[in-house]
Formats: C-alpha cells, sequence, structure tokens
C-alpha cells in the first residue's frame, strides 16, 4: 500500500521540501497523507481541466509543480479550485522552488539536460541556475533555433539579431528567472535561456553581449513532469502514474 505521505518523503529524499524559497508554499496542500493512492496525475499547474481530468482518471492525488494555494485564502467558493479539489475528495502535493534548486533532480537539470548541456552544474546552491557548455559551439541564431526545436515552441524570443558572438557556455532557469540576468552577465555567460523576461531584461543583457532566450514559462519548466513520472512509476509499482494531457502554455 502506497500512501500521500510514501510519496512525497520519496520526493522530498531528492527535492528536500524545507530548501524551498520563503515566498513558497510546498508539500501537501491538500489531503491527508494517510491517504492510500492508486492512481496519481502529474501536472505543471492546478486548472479546472486538470481537475476534470484527474477526476475522469480516477486519480486521487495530484503532483503539481506550481503550488495549488499560493496567495493567502480568505474565503472559498463552489467555483474555486480548492473547493473543487476538496469536493472531489483529491489530494495535492505540490513541488515548486524545491524541485527548482534539487541538485540531482528537477527543473533546471532536467532543462540543462533537454538542451544538450554538458557538465551541468549549480551557479550556487541559492540560486535557481544551472550552467554548462554546448557540445559544439553555435551562432547565436542557430542556438536560438535548436532551443525552439528542443522545447516544441515556435514562439520562443531572443537578442539573438543583435550577438555576434559564438555560444559556448549557457545557463537556464526554468520559469521566470530574468531576474537573474545580471549574474549570468557577470559570470561571462555567452547565452541565458529561461521562461519570462521582461523589456528591461532583455535590454541589459543586450548590453553585456549576452543571448538571451525567453522561452515561455510553460516550455521551460514543464519538461521535468514525464521524467518525475518516471521516476516515481519506478520507486511505486503498485501506483499508476500518468503526465496530464492539459497544456497550460496559452
Amino acid at each position: 500500500m502506497t500512501t500521500i505521505l510514501d510519496i512525497y518523503n520519496y520526493i522530498d529524499g531528492f527535492a528536500p521540501f524545507d530548501t524551498s524559497m520563503e515566498f513558497d508554499n510546498t508539500g501537501i496542500l491538500i489531503g491527508d497523507g494517510k491517504k492510500e493512492v492508486k492512481n496519481v496525475l502529474l501536472a505543471l499547474d492546478i486548472t479546472g481541466e486538470v481537475i476534470e481530468e484527474a477526476k475522469e482518471s480516477g486519480a486521487e492525488l495530484i503532483i503539481t509543480h506550481h503550488p495549488a494555494i499560493f496567495n493567502g485564502i480568505k474565503s472559498i467558493s463552489e467555483n474555486d479550485l480548492v473547493y473543487r479539489l476538496i469536493k472531489a475528495n483529491i489530494a495535492v502535493i505540490s513541488a515548486h522552488t524545491n524541485l527548482d534548486l534539487s541538485q540531482t533532480f528537477g527543473v533546471n537539470t532536467v532543462l540543462a539536460e533537454k538542451l544538450g548541456l554538458e557538465n551541468p552544474r549549480f551557479i550556487n546552491e541559492e540560486l535557481p541556475l544551472v550552467a554548462g557548455e554546448l557540445k559544439k559551439p553555435l551562432y547565436a541564431s542557430e542556438f536560438e533555433s535548436s532551443v525552439s526545436h528542443d522545447l516544441n515552441n515556435k514562439r520562443v524570443r531572443s537578442n539573438a539579431v543583435k550577438i555576434n558572438k559564438i555560444i559556448k557556455t549557457v545557463a537556464v532557469g526554468g520559469g521566470a528567472c530574468g531576474e537573474y540576468g545580471g549574474i549570468v552577465a557577470d559570470m561571462n555567460i555567452d547565452a541565458f535561456v529561461t521562461g519570462e523576461l521582461k523589456h528591461h531584461e532583455f535590454l541589459y543583457l543586450t548590453e553585456k553581449n549576452v543571448l538571451a532566450i525567453d522561452a515561455g514559462h510553460f516550455y521551460t519548466e514543464n519538461p521535468v513532469i514525464e521524467p518525475l513520472k518516471e521516476r516515481l512509476s519506478e520507486k511505486f509499482g503498485d501506483v499508476g502514474f500518468f503526465v496530464s494531457k492539459v497544456c497550460c502554455s496559452y
């Protein structure tokens, strides 16, 4: 018999929940840890469509990256996602920044592997940024095309037309990591791939001659979901794990 707490403890082994950033909300956010589970849905986000998908498949638990409960709740109506989850008796485990910061398996280690980086390593233990080298140096426009292909996103944004150098070293930060662009530039890294870059962040990185690629929040984080499912499936043979088919890339 596998319980919600068993799954929580296993995730905690490679992505400790106590390493989550202060602003975050992770762990068993809905449900009883002692509850037995037979079917588990994995998704980047909780949406109404994801809840219906879980109900149709008989999932007792949803594992998400983004927290099902993030900001303070002052009231709950029947249309709220939390209400719908509780009514359907579906528990939720959310592994957010602890999965970003995992040194052995997580969002950014998987993203680095997805983009073919060699010698991936965290810039430091406090930041969710992994750096590595390309197997073959590429022009800026070539690397942009490679990222677009590898992440299956045709709408990546970049400053490639203004970067006139060969790309050898790359830093990645899935999701909203644009604020760390200054750190990447100070380390003389050639390219920075993340999920969200603001206008001023693009301008700054261009001035520093760093190739900046905004590859989309969903597309830079969702690659971790399938490998996470595989890892959980290997550990808990009596549980059916499956990945949500709902795309939240809007």
